[in-house]
């Protein structure tokens, strides 16, 4: 199985037959069903639950490697589903959305490598390794929330992911990873006193949040209201904006900004 998944094609490591359902091929190892291609032209993938009777249960290596018709991917309804194959969508160029849905729990190496255009990855809370290469040059990748459950990701995960923001939470996995490799990081749980737009730092940007919430131009929500209320009053009002800014003038203040805050 791992062989089949990680390393080998279907043909040279089981010399199983392949079958073709609805556009989908797949062969069958141990009454399973792994999906192996994609032989049609369509845009958009539901992964089945099933192939005739078999349960799907994972995808081979290079299952729709260079796939250019792809835009959008979804594993919601794959109830069997629990592993994707190495490289399975290895430089699909148009991919730009994936729902791994609530079953997927394990990702190989270069699931996601050379997917250009994607910009919105949505992951299995069951999935607790990034593993190698896994969104390798996703330059498009957008922000992506890194739950705790996730306790591994590898190092060169992201790398050429220029646009990632990472949602995640304190000191968590994800949190430390973000920070050890410069990776803009939004908190899920906890802020910083005076980070008013979440973007993990405390500057001049801040102060403008705040102004704009003020004048009722911004609207904030529960978590960026507790860092934009500086002084601690529970309102956020210019007086927030006058002590952030007094702050940034390295002015002595009475309020430990730039401290993370529990929720």
């Amino acid at each position: 199985m791992a062989v089949l998944l990680a390393f080998g094609s279907v043909s040279n490591v089981f010399g199983e037959t392949y079958h073709i359902k609805d556009g989908l091929k797949y062969m069958l190892a141990e009454n399973n069903a792994y999906l192996a291609g994609i032989e049609d032209d369509r845009t958009a993938l539901d992964v089945p639950a099933y192939m005739y009777d078999h349960p799907v249960t994972a995808t081979t290596m290079n299952f729709a490697q260079k796939n250019t018709n792809l835009e959008s991917v979804t594993f919601e309804n794959a109830e069997n589903i629990s592993i994707i194959g190495s490289y399975s969508f290895y430089n699909c160029t148009n991919l730009r959305t994936v729902n791994l849905g609530p079953y997927v729990t394990e990702l190989y190496r270069g699931v996601f490598r050379g997917c250009t255009s994607l910009e919105s990855v949505e992951l299995s809370a069951n999935i607790t390794e990034i593993p190698y290469e896994c969104f390798y040059e996703c330059a498009s990748l957008g922000e992506i929330t890194l739950d705790r459950n996730i306790t591994v990701i590898q190092e060169n995960a992201f790398v050429g992911c220029t646009n990632l923001v990472i949602r995640c939470y304190y000191d968590s996995c994800a949190h430390n990873f973000a920070k050890a490799h410069n990776i803009p990081y939004i908190l899920l749980d906890s802020v910083l006193l005076g980070d008013a737009n979440g973007d993990g730092n405390v500057n001049i940007s801040d102060v403008t949040d705040i102004q704009r919430a003020v004048a009722e131009m911004d609207t904030l929500d529960d978590l960026r209201k507790k860092a934009a209320d500086v002084n601690g009053d529970g309102v956020v009002t210019i007086d927030d904006a006058t002590i952030l800014q007094m702050y940034l003038a390295e002015f002595a203040t009475d309020y430990p900004i730039g401290v993370v805050t529990a929720q």
